[in-house]
């Protein structure tokens, strides 16, 4: 049995960003940015409906030594409302392992420091599963909406409370989810039981939906090349 394998899912459609798990941020396509935050896995499931977008992580993995297994996706899993409960459950009925770690390629910047720190606390606890999350304190706190005629509405400033006294608060980025088996098996759930949180600066959980976003991760990649 394996025992860790990093599940990444990279089909090849989306309507916001075409071709969306083959652009590239630096020198390296999400998919092999994905792939090479997963080495201090054991083996790497890339799950895809395009026989190129497997060939291409495969090669990656190959120069990295890293076990790669391709798992071929039909329409049933890749549809615009398929949940990723249904790319694990099938990756699990085909590759058993001790634990499971879930690499989206939309977190380009994550790195491999990342996947080691929530396996450790895993081990460490011996907790069921754990979540990357990032502080939104301040995106919360400045948080409002506007109606249909554009007014902007939130709470007025002087019953606000000071920056300084604000309770802190995370939001899941969805960029690393670590889960035991048992914890599948008993829950059917990334984040089931007890779950245990690993947090990341707010700029490494950068997620990829659309031309902006990727621009944005591209930018920030380049400071972090220059610093």
């Amino acid at each position: 049995m394996i025992g860790t394998l990093a599940i990444i899912p990279a089909k090849a459609k989306s309507e916001r960003l075409p071709s969306k798990n083959l652009k590239r941020v630096g020198a390296d396509t999400l998919v092999e940015r994905a792939i090479h935050s997963a080495v201090s896995c054991d083996a790497v499931a890339l799950c895809s409906d395009d026989a190129d977008i497997i060939s291409h992580g495969r090669a990656f993995a190959d120069r990295l030594r890293l076990r790669c297994f391709g798992v071929q996706l039909d329409e049933s899993l890749t549809g615009k409302r398929v949940h990723l409960e249904d790319v694990i459950a099938h990756v699990v009925s085909l590759h058993p392992a001790r634990r499971y770690v879930l690499l989206q390629p939309t977190s380009p910047l994550r790195q491999r420091r990342h996947v080691a720190s929530a396996l450790a606390i895993m081990e460490r606890t011996g907790c069921d599963s754990v979540i990357s999350v990032h502080e939104v304190t301040k995106d919360v706190y400045f948080a409002g909406y506007y109606d249909a005629d554009g007014r902007w509405h939130r709470n007025r400033p002087s019953h606000r409370m000071f920056t300084s006294e604000l309770p802190k608060l995370v939001a899941e980025n969805g960029a690393v989810y670590a889960f035991s088996a048992d914890c599948w098996a008993k829950y059917q759930d990334r984040s089931g039981g007890d779950c245990r949180v690993m947090e990341m600066d707010v700029d490494a959980a950068i997620d990829i939906d659309t031309p902006a976003e990727l621009e944005r991760a591209q930018r920030r990649h380049r400071w972090q090349e220059e610093a």
